[in-house]
């Protein structure tokens, strides 16, 4: 699957299939390694991370076309997500493995472009697997891509190991200019959504914020 995802000869429909596929296999990695470290990936780690590093900042070989409207998470918004979530859990669980192979600091570093480039859509915010592929469990593992991707530099900020990669002025404005404060604004759609129907718009954002915090402590613990 990866020696092809860069290719530009499939159809879309065998592209899509492709990225599924991915989507799936990193989903079992992580449950392989959600309560032990196996031996097996322990030994192969360089060649898991480095697939890891790049599907984090993986541009498909077509054009994708932004609407900000636009509800549906891709495959590839997906993959990023649940790549998010096994960098939160090796620095969690395993951070010496993931320290001795200096994997950390790639991934907090790719993880930051990532924020600093998605858009406003509404895709970015709830990623759901609706795949035929996975089980109703597998379909309660929803959660906003930027809060993955943040929840994973807010562990990795907490570490006193980690502090040099924050702690300068110009990084910690960086991040509040091109994280914080874009992901606080109303959108438009979301300003019409609360003109139109704001207990509606209270009930998604409710509903949204406590999906995470399930999903959050789910991992944590």
């Amino acid at each position: 699957i990866e020696a092809v995802t860069g290719v530009q000869t499939f159809a879309l429909p065998i592209y899509a299939l492709l990225l599924k596929s991915i989507l799936l296999l990193l989903q079992l990695y992580h449950d392989l390694n959600s309560q032990d470290l196996p031996e097996f990936f322990e030994d192969r780690l360089p060649q898991f991370m480095g697939l890891l590093l790049k599907y984090l900042d993986y541009v498909p070989p077509f054009p994708v076309a932004e609407d900000d409207e636009d509800e549906e998470a891709t495959e590839l918004e997906k993959i990023k997500a649940e790549v998010c979530e096994i960098a939160t859990l090796y620095s969690l669980r395993y951070l010496d493995a993931f320290e001795e192979g200096h994997f950390l600091g790639p991934f907090v570093e790719r993880t930051w472009g990532l924020l600093t480039k998605l858009g406003a859509g509404v895709k970015y915010d709830i990623v759901r697997s609706s795949s035929s592929y996975f089980s109703e469990q597998d379909l309660t593992r929803t959660a906003q891509l930027v809060a993955k991707a943040t929840n994973f530099l807010g562990v990795v900020v907490k570490m006193p190991s980690q502090r040099a990669l924050f702690e300068q002025q110009q990084t910690l404005e960086a991040f509040c200019e091109k994280i914080v404060l874009p992901n606080m604004t109303l959108r438009t759609f979301e300003e019409e959504m609360f003109e139109d129907d704001a207990m509606e718009y209270v009930r998604r954002d409710l509903e949204s914020a406590s999906e995470w915090f399930r999903v959050g402590g789910r991992e944590r613990s």
